[in-house]
């Protein structure tokens, strides 16, 4: 990924990302899979952030570690 390209990801998150670029990143999101778990960390620290995280999050670790 480009700073270019994380640049554009954290201005959409912040709603600030040109019109013309947003329609571009959305379908980038949208094959890129390394882009798209960068989109749900952001997330994912946003909310924290705000103190606003669910009690359990949604993944199993022990899964993702073997």
């Amino acid at each position: 990924m480009t700073d270019k390209t994380a640049e554009q990801l954290s201005a959409l998150m912040d709603g600030e990302l040109e019109t013309q670029e947003i329609d571009l990143l959305v379908r980038r999101l949208e094959r890129d899979d390394e882009l798209a778990a960068r989109w749900a960390r952001y997330h994912l620290i946003g909310e924290a952030m705000r103190n606003n995280l669910p009690e359990q999050l949604p993944f199993d670790l022990g899964a993702r570690v073997s």
